[in-house]
């Protein structure tokens, strides 16, 4: 019999508080939505736009370009991914008063860095390659927004970015002001590992946290990913238990529920 699946985000949020995740996942109580949530629902899709983009543009790539050119295509390409994102979700955007010029003002300065990490290998290939032979031997290969299930974890989750070559490498990317790396990330990335291991049978045992001001490396051990099935039990059995800590609870959306 199959495992229910659990998503990543899950995991993060029973670290968070178990309680909130159980009022959310058992008893169905769920946060109202938030202009962050609209927006950040945007921004994903405008990521896994620019995968599909990307991926044709190189495919017809058929001549040698300037660092500075590719730099234009890809920002053109990402502008128009996150249109195209954004007028798949107009309706509920404007309902929180986000408009396209709000989305694109908001989006595309963080979108820098995707620019920045693919021109270098793509001057690479095409050194060497044309058209459909580039995509075949670009490395490493990015992927954002990389959505994985594996029914065998029992887990799926969607990684904020990937780079594919010899070794693989997952990244989670954070926005927050704090600039520490949690247990939780360390989780993602750890789980975010498991799910790429069963898909690729490639071993991965680094990943990085991609915070505002820095990179920081996280070696994901045998110990840190047998945490993570551990914790998938943890959610899969939720008894509605409170944290540890209540310091949190001040803030908490859905302290009153709880309360009852």
């Amino acid at each position: 019999m199959s495992k229910e699946l659990i998503s990543v985000s899950e995991l993060s949020a029973y670290l968070y508080c178990p309680r909130k995740l159980w009022l959310s996942k058992i008893r169905g109580i769920r946060e109202p939505p938030s202009r962050e949530m609209i927006l950040g629902r945007i921004k994903h899709k405008a990521l896994e736009n620019f995968n599909i983009l990307e991926k044709n543009f190189i495919k017809t790539l058929d001549s040698s370009k300037t660092e500075k050119e590719l730099e234009e295509i890809y920002s053109n390409l990402i502008r128009q991914a996150a249109i195209q994102a954004f007028q798949l979700n107009k309706n509920v955007a404007e309902t929180f008063d986000i408009n396209l010029t709000t989305f694109l003002a908001e989006f595309l300065p963080s979108t820098e860095r995707e620019v920045e990490i693919r021109v270098p290998p793509l001057l690479e290939a095409l050194k060497k390659y044309r058209g459909a032979e580039i995509w075949w031997n670009l490395s490493p290969k990015y992927s954002s927004e990389l959505s994985i299930i594996s029914e065998k974890l029992g887990l799926k989750g969607r990684i904020d970015r990937v780079a594919f070559a010899e070794e693989i490498l997952p990244f989670e990317i954070k926005t927050r002001v704090k600039q520490e790396v949690y247990l939780g990330d360390k989780i993602q990335l750890a789980a975010y590992a498991l799910l790429l291991e069963d898909k690729t049978n490639k071993k991965v045992s680094k990943g990085i946290i991609e915070l505002r001001n820095s990179k920081k490396e996280i070696e994901l051990t045998d110990d840190l990913k047998k945490q993570v099935l551990e914790l998938a039990e943890k959610v899969r059995n939720l008894q509605g238990e409170f944290p540890s800590s209540f310091s949190k609870c001040e803030s908490c959306s859905l302290k009153e529920e709880c309360s009852k």
